[in-house]
This record gives C-alpha cells, structure tokens and sequence, in this order.
C-alpha cells in the first residue's frame, strides 16, 4: 500500500483466481475431476476472498464468471447454502444474455434442485434456456431442454418430462455432448423407474454407466453405479445390486461425493 503497488497486485491476484476458476470449469467435468476437487479444496479461502471483494465492488461481471465455474465444487462438497449466497448476489449484475450468466443460472438452479426446490429453480432454468438460445449455445440450450425436464418430472409431470429428456439426448448425441447424453438418458431412466417401469429403467442405467465409464468421469460415476444397484433392487437380483452400491459407494468415498455417500 506505502508503494502504491497494492491495486496492481490485487489485480494479479484476482486475474489468477478467475484463471483457476476457468480451468476447473472444464476440469470438475473431465476424468481428472478428483485432483480439480482437490485442488478447489486448497483454493477456496482465495477464492471466497476475490468473490467476496468482486461483489463488494459491484463487478458482477466477474463474480458471475467466477461463481458460475465452481459451482460444481459447491455441489459436490454438500455446500448448497454458501453456493447460493455467491451465486445469487453475483447473478445482480448485468442481465445481458452471455455464456457466463447462463452459466451462473445453470448453476444456481442445479444448486436448488439439488436441496428439493421447484419453483426458484424452474425460473432460472427458463432465463438460461432463452440466453443460450440467444448466443446460439446449442449444448447450454440441450442443458436446459433436460433441466426443464427434471422440473416437470418434480412436479409429477412425467409424460412431459419424458419428451424434455429425449429432445436432450437427440441434442447430445448431435453435438457429440457425452455428459448430456449420459444425463438425459439418466433422467429417462428416473422418469422409468418413479412410473415403475423397472426393466426400461435398468436399461437406461445401463447405458449411463457405459457412458461415463468411458469419459472416466467419476462424479457421474457414482450416481450411475447407485442408481443401476437400485434398479436391479427393485428386480430383485440382488447380487448386481450389491455389487453397484458398493462400487457407488468405493469411488464416492474415493472422491468425497457426499450426496452420494448418503
């Protein structure tokens, strides 16, 4: 401060926590996903630290842009409460359609779904649909069509989210998106196995976990390993349900998932 370098060095220091925000955007979604959790974990003093000065100052812009990349980390840390403090007050900003504000949405509205929440997550699902259909961002908007679909299978809706789903898939699978993919025909299988058609249903969990064996993404991992056991629970072949929760279990324990671990 005495050598009037502090607004530079606080510039430095912020430029390299959204540098690792934008890094673990693609990292918490790839199969290095652990070390990136890891990694956050280190990390997030500095991280609470520049989001806290970002919205004291009023730049949104950033903290939308450093919110919404981490969001995940917030989600697979069981930390939803401290993930929707950030990500609402840095979602104030400036409500020009961009990437990073469908983002930032997207985020929150995972964050509420996760906790059970319908109405607040609907709505900003539907915000985030009409920014990725207004920069033309065909995967974000593949993303909403499924979250929309998870809204309507909340409220009871299954027929409609069935068709949400499937719309979806048909997006993942032309842009070549495997994590759409494998969630769509994941939410297809929820929609099976709530209206108890367990044998379509186990079908679709088999198709998820091939899925994301293949991308080695083990967040998703476990929620595929838990829901195939629980699949064939509900057949009753109880030897292949032993055997997925306990890989469930072995790689959410692996990888600290703690929803899943519950």
């Amino acid at each position: 401060a005495a050598s009037t370098e502090s607004d530079a060095v606080w510039e430095a220091y912020v430029a390299w926590v959204l540098q690792l925000g934008d890094e673990s955007l693609a990292g918490l979604q790839g199969s290095n996903q652990h070390a990136w959790l890891l990694r956050l974990d280190a990390e997030i003093d500095n991280i609470r630290a520049v989001l806290r000065n970002l919205t004291d100052c009023g730049d949104y812009a950033r903290a939308q842009q450093l919110a919404g990349d981490i969001w995940r980390w917030w989600d697979n840390r069981g930390r939803h409460v401290e993930a929707t403090t950030w990500l609402t007050d840095a979602l104030r900003g400036s409500t020009e359609p961009s990437r990073v504000r469908y983002e930032a949405l997207y985020g929150l509205a995972m964050i509420g779904e996760s906790q059970g929440q319908l109405e607040g997550p609907e709505q900003l699902v539907e915000q985030a649909y009409g920014i990725a259909e207004a920069i033309g961002d065909r995967r974000g908007f593949g993303k909403a069509i499924d979250a929309r679909g998870m809204m309507r299978r909340a409220a009871g809706d299954y027929a409609g989210a069935r068709v949400l789903h499937e719309q979806a898939l048909e997006i993942g699978r032309e842009t070549g998106d495997l994590i759409l993919e494998g969630g769509a025909l994941n939410h297809l299988g929820a929609v099976a196995f709530v209206t108890g058609d367990i044998e379509t249903a186990n079908r679709y969990f088999g198709q998820v976990v091939k899925v994301f064996e293949k991308l080695h993404h083990e967040r998703f991992l476990c929620t595929a390993y838990l829901n195939y056991g629980a699949s064939f629970s509900e057949l009753d072949r109880l030897d292949e349900a032993q055997r997925y929760a306990e890989e469930s279990f072995v790689l959410a324990t692996r990888i600290n998932e703690q929803r899943t671990l519950a």
